[in-house]
């Protein structure tokens, strides 16, 4: 019997011993259980027909891999070495044609011995069981498009798969963390059931309410301000505090804006209840100014104000640029500019809320900083001014004070 011919023999032997492509698990590095057996057989087919011969190790090694990546450059398949659908399809094909191939030899050259004593028992095995090789295959149908090699979705799928063990993206790794955290509110729910039955009052309080401020810190959120001040140095973190029912229940009348200056924070007062808290940025004691040289006193005024506008798009009348011929000549305050005339365009003050005609007021901006650095108007995060510029209206209250929380 020539080699070739017992390599078709001994691979037609694997062939109805072993489950098909279709049905196994994907074979990769990092992440994917890589089966022996199914490895084995990869392995196999991949030598039939090939120049290059590996060594059946039964694992997922360095030789295995290219020789995926070769067969999966031959049928057009995305070369990453990852044995996902596409290959399994594909390998299945192979494994089909020489499994035909086999069976014309075997018929031809007539059945050896050992062949025959062999599969003998497996073949009266699968006719006993016709019953339930008929209940598997009307639950397993595969659908024939799902398997097509001009499938783009599978291709990605591959690509999407291959890509796995390589470092995680950072949206990747928020996906995970939002999944842990739905998995840690289940089993608090599921806790909470079990302690309403309870007839203990005092048992319930006592469990639930820390079970709740752990959840809550670790999701960044807090059920009231003051167990948000517990957990937050307001000084120093640049932490949102909302509450979402309250902020709701704003309408410009029940309404009052707070900005404390010795903590650099504001907060949105609803029917006495604080609704929001945010970091602000208000004015410095000595700013300088790099056109004059000179340092100048520009802290925001303590006192009580009434909103006097609201526009959404505002430009500074006073702060800006300066262009003439195209280049900017001067950053910083229009009045104080004594060189040659040019155009002036104004910094943009979006989410403008005035509270005096000198030009102070609140506006979004993308340096909130932990001290004061504005030039006397009150920075607040793009997010934050968008709530205050909604839940405000003309006459509203807004205090700026110095004082502890």
């Amino acid at each position: 019997m020539n080699s070739k011919h017992f390599l078709i023999l001994s691979m037609f032997c694997l062939a109805l011993n072993a489950k098909t492509f279709l049905e196994f698990g994907d074979i990769c590095e990092g992440k994917c259980k890589n089966d022996p057996k199914e490895v084995e057989l990869v392995q196999k087919i991949l030598n039939i027909g090939s120049d290059k011969k590996i060594k059946i190790t039964k694992k997922y090694d360095k030789a295995t891999k290219e020789a995926i990546i070769a067969f999966q450059k031959e049928h057009n398949i995305p070369a990453t070495g990852y044995v996902g659908e596409l290959t399994k399809v594909a390998l299945e094909t192979k494994f089909k044609y020489y499994k035909s191939m086999a069976e014309d030899k075997v018929a031809k050259m007539g059945t050896p011995k050992f062949l025959t004593q062999s599969f003998k028992p497996i073949r009266a095995k699968e006719s006993t069981s016709k019953e339930k090789t008929t209940k598997v295959s009307k639950k397993e149908k595969i659908d024939s498009r799902k398997f097509d090699f001009v499938d783009k979705k599978l291709a990605v799928k591959e690509k999407v798969a291959a890509a796995q063990p390589l470092k995680l993206s950072k949206k990747e790794i928020e996906k995970i963390k939002k999944r842990e955290l739905r998995r840690l509110n289940k089993k608090i729910a599921a806790k909470r059931l079990k302690l309403k039955r309870k007839k203990s009052k005092d048992y319930e309080i006592a469990s639930v309410t820390p079970l709740k401020s752990k959840m809550e810190r670790r999701r960044g959120k807090s059920s009231s301000f003051e167990e948000f001040k517990k957990y937050t140095d307001l000084k120093k973190s640049y932490k949102v505090f909302k509450d979402y029912k309250l902020l709701r229940k704003a309408n410009g009348k029940n309404t009052i804006v707070k900005i404390n200056v010795r903590n650099q924070r504001v907060n949105l007062i609803v029917d006495g209840k604080v609704a929001l808290s945010s970091p602000c940025t208000t004015g410095a004691k000595r700013k300088f100014e790099p056109n004059t040289k000179i340092y100048r006193d520009k802290r925001t005024p303590l006192g009580t104000f009434r909103v006097l506008e609201k526009i959404a798009d505002k430009r500074s009348t006073i702060f800006g640029e300066i262009i003439v011929d195209g280049k900017v000549v001067y950053r910083g305050d229009r009045r104080k500019y004594k060189g040659p005339p040019g155009k002036f365009v104004g910094h943009p003050l979006t989410n403008w809320v005035r509270l005096t005609s000198g030009g102070i007021g609140l506006h979004a901006s993308k340096y909130v900083k932990r001290y004061p650095a504005s030039n006397g108007c009150i920075r607040l995060p793009y997010d934050v001014s968008k709530i205050i510029f909604a839940k405000v209206s003309k006459g509203t209250k807004v205090m700026v004070v110095n004082e502890k929380e």
